[in-house]
């Protein structure tokens, strides 16, 4: 069961019925003037165990696809037939229709609820994550309310440490960042989307799938495991479905090994940027190990 445009005594009286799991949070047809709408309520839906969902629009839209896969709940396009982007649908969900997304819906910063409360004129930034533990991918993303040119975080609020790879999905660029100081994102055309990743003890930062907008979702990536001398990875595919080109960041050409499946790797001395095509083994998954090129080999062991 779904509810629709629900009204808060309709969210509580949600918290009896096990068989409902969505509600559609936002106005009719999901645009940029129903964001903050969409946001805010989804952490009201989040609270009581539901997943929002944001209504349809047309999948020629990035922004709103990408929105509506980083809440975590259903996505729904309605195009015309004949006009749907199969392209874009690609980033949210793999060829079987599975979504990849993020463990739990984007919800707004605290940093954002304290600026409303002062009236304090500052972007919205929302953040979903995937957590292995060790390992953990956040995704924020910031729009402007107003004449903001930029957004503001500090990584470490995520429950990073260290240092981290900040990915710019829009501008296709990353920058190495202090976990504990405040990260100034530029939003070109008014939003951003970021990808934080630990450069873990391995020396090296896994971002995940590249065509992917949850560029390490569950269903994409099960598994990561970061250790001082090496980055294991799984990757899980569709089945039928072809190579798949994983992203990451190290400060040296990285060697990557495959138990399962089989991999190629290529790096860019100029970023640091290493992407490594995989595909899969004969049960639809993919193990890789990955370390730097300095690092003794070791027998791989599954």
């Amino acid at each position: 069961m779904q509810y629709c445009m629900a009204t808060p005594r309709h969210f509580m009286q949600s918290s009896r019925y096990d068989h409902l799991t969505t509600m559609r949070l936002s106005e009719d047809i999901f645009n940029r003037d129903r964001w903050d709408q969409f946001l805010y309520t989804s952490r009201l839906a989040a609270s009581v165990g539901v997943w929002p969902w944001s209504d349809v629009f047309e999948s020629s839209d990035r922004d709103n696809l990408l929105l509506a896969t980083l809440s975590a709940g259903v996505v729904g396009v309605g195009d015309a037939l004949g006009a749907i982007v199969p392209e874009n649908l690609r980033m949210a969900a793999r060829p079987d229709g599975i979504l990849v997304k993020p463990d739990f819906p984007l919800l707004p910063t605290d940093e954002t609820y304290l600026a409303d409360a002062q009236k304090i004129s500052k972007p919205l930034v929302a953040a979903t994550a995937t957590d292995f533990g060790a390992y953990r991918a956040v995704y924020v993303f910031a729009h402007a309310r107003g004449g903001q040119t930029s957004a503001t975080f500090t990584p470490a609020a995520f429950g990073l440490g260290g240092t981290v790879f900040v990915w710019d999905t829009f501008a296709k660029k990353g920058t190495l960042a202090p976990a504990d100081a405040p990260f100034r994102q530029p939003l070109a055309q008014g939003r951003a989307y970021d990808i934080l990743v630990p450069v873990g003890s391995s020396g090296i930062a896994f971002l995940g799938d590249e065509g992917k907008f949850v560029t390490a979702g569950r269903k994409r990536i099960p598994r990561v495991d970061d250790s001082p001398r090496r980055l294991s990875v799984d990757v899980s595919f569709a089945p039928g479905e072809g190579p798949v080109t994983l992203l990451g960041w190290a400060p040296e050409p990285p060697h990557v090994t495959g138990i399962l499946g089989t991999a190629v790797v290529t790096w860019d001395q100029r970023t640091g940027l290493f992407r490594t095509i995989v595909t899969p083994g004969e049960d639809g998954l993919a193990r890789l190990f990955v370390r730097l090129s300095s690092e003794p080999i070791e027998q791989e062991k599954n």
